[in-house]
């Protein structure tokens, strides 16, 4: 008795093991929740392109917009939010754009701000997290005058 309940303890802790060390061999890209391989650090990502937006004063000085003003207060929400109106051609930017312009013009803290800008930027995916928060290329879609009159 005692040996058959050892042989069982051996073959479930075998079968364990394998179901562990399996993702190890399998393609990199296949995520197996709950034995996830993480697939998104499994290889090295240089670049990641993200849409934002920036607010402009008259000194042509940039300041990066807060994601509340674009969608919520999700940083990748606003930018897929940017990303869509990107896809979605000059009349989808000019609303999204107009909406942002409102937003900045009843935020006293952004008075400076004349001009909103929406672009897309390629950022080194870790030199961002190290402190390099300007991208290395941008693409300008839209831009667009804050209301005057309603500050």
């Amino acid at each position: 008795m005692v040996h058959r309940e050892r042989v069982r303890g051996y073959g479930v802790s075998f079968a364990l093991l394998v179901a562990v060390m399996a993702p190890a061999f399998g393609d990199p890209a296949a995520d197996s929740f709950p034995l996830s391989t993480y697939p998104m650090f499994a290889r090295p990502k240089a670049k990641t392109t993200i849409a934002f937006a920036d607010g402009i004063d008259d000194h042509e000085h940039a300041t990066r917009l807060g994601p509340e003003l674009v969608a919520n207060g999700e940083v990748m929400q606003a930018s897929h939010t940017l990303h869509r109106a990107i896809r979605g051609g000059q009349d989808r930017l000019a609303q999204v754009c107009a909406r942002i312009a409102d937003g900045v013009a009843s935020d006293s803290r952004l008075a400076p701000v004349v001009r909103i800008r929406l672009a897309e930027g390629q950022f080194d995916s870790v030199g961002y997290f190290l402190g390099a928060r300007e991208p290395e290329t941008r693409t300008i879609h839209l831009e667009c005058d804050v209301p005057k009159g309603s500050r």
